[in-house]
This record gives C-alpha cells, sequence and structure tokens, in this order.
C-alpha cells in the first residue's frame, strides 16, 4: 500500500515538470522560429537586422503595418 502512495506522488511531481517542460520547449521553438525567420529576412530579402526583426514581430503579432512588406523590392 506504501509503495502505490508514493508512486502517485512521484507521477504528480513528474507530472508537474513535464508541463515546466513543454512551456520551456515550446518557447524555446518560437523563440528559433523567430530567429531563423529574421535570418531569412535578412539573406533573401537583403533587410537589415532591425527590419528584419520588425517584420518578423510585425507578422508573429499579425499586426501587418505595411511599412515593410516581403517581396516588396520585387514588386517595386
Amino acid at each position: 500500500m506504501g509503495k502505490s502512495v508514493s508512486r502517485i506522488k512521484e507521477y504528480r511531481f513528474l507530472q508537474g515538470n513535464s508541463i515546466a517542460s513543454r512551456l520551456r520547449s515550446t518557447l524555446c521553438l518560437l523563440l528559433a522560429a523567430l530567429i531563423l525567420h529574421s535570418l531569412a529576412m535578412m539573406g533573401f530579402e537583403g533587410y537589415s537586422l532591425f527590419d528584419s526583426v520588425w517584420v518578423t514581430l510585425t507578422t508573429a503579432t499579425t499586426v501587418g503595418y505595411g511599412d515593410l512588406a516581403a517581396g516588396a523590392a520585387a514588386r517595386a
């Protein structure tokens, strides 16, 4: 009886760490995607670091001010 109770407590403890681990993993993946998008804007569109980060943040937050857009140089 004592072993099953300790296993339940251990499972609950591991479950708590699992949520923190998932959150950390998700945030790391989001940060990696934002960095990759910024690098892609610098490489493919020729934007400066500031402009590429600006486009990335406005795209990720779906604000889209329209001041910069991917492919705008090709259309001009």
